[in-house]
């Protein structure tokens, strides 16, 4: 049966998805990519982002090579990843929000602009410090990403490696960076500086 037509047989379908068939993934494409847009954005209330989590979840999947009995199935996977995914949006906006009210309060308490300029300064120089400690492929991944402003799909293509790997690189490179910036003894305010920086690094 034709995957790419209006009807579709659920054997064939999964089958065709197992084997990585182009035309079952187009089919799948078209049944459930608006679905998870539609469900994440009453989620986060956000367009883009409930966009960015179906194209995720479709990533998953393709990565994962996961095996489904029914179609009913794979629906429910996908749609838990999603729902999972969009939690843990929301959260990471509401650590955004504490991060930013934080560095209003250093903001307000510091006796001149020039002040905290110069916080800014030493809590980037903290950690592009730590940056440079960590091992190699962290080390490069944390750099196209940040300094030159790379998305995880290009540093991909750019180093040659699986988007899921850029994935881990970086949560793994971001994780040690954080845990060693803790671990110093450093002011409070530059702390939540360099922490503010982490976070949007991991955006």
């Amino acid at each position: 049966m034709n995957l790419g037509s209006s009807t579709y047989d659920e054997y064939s379908l999964l089958a065709g998805l197992q084997s990585m068939q182009e035309e079952a993934f187009k089919t799948l494409h078209g049944l459930y990519y608006r679905q998870l847009c539609y469900y994440t954005q009453q989620i986060t209330q956000q367009q883009t982002a409930a966009e960015d989590i179906a194209t995720d979840t479709f990533i998953k999947l393709l990565e994962g090579n996961f095996q489904f009995a029914t179609l009913a199935k794979l629906k429910s996977f996908m749609f838990t990843v999603a729902h999972n995914a969009a939690l843990d949006f929301i959260k990471s906006e509401k650590r955004h929000q504490l991060a930013h009210e934080e560095i209003e309060k250093v903001q307000s308490t510091t006796q001149a602009p020039y002040e905290y300029a110069r916080i800014q300064s030493e809590a980037l120089q903290a950690v592009y410090h730590e940056i440079e400690q960590l091992p190699t492929q962290c080390r490069e991944v944390i750099r196209l990403s940040f300094i030159n402003g790379m998305s995880i799909q290009e540093i991909a293509a750019h180093m040659g490696i699986a988007y899921k790997t850029v994935q881990n690189q970086k949560a793994r490179g971001l994780q040690l960076v954080r845990n060693a910036l803790i671990k110093k003894s450093i002011r409070p305010e530059l702390l939540v500086l360099c922490l503010f920086y982490l976070h949007k690094m991991q955006a």
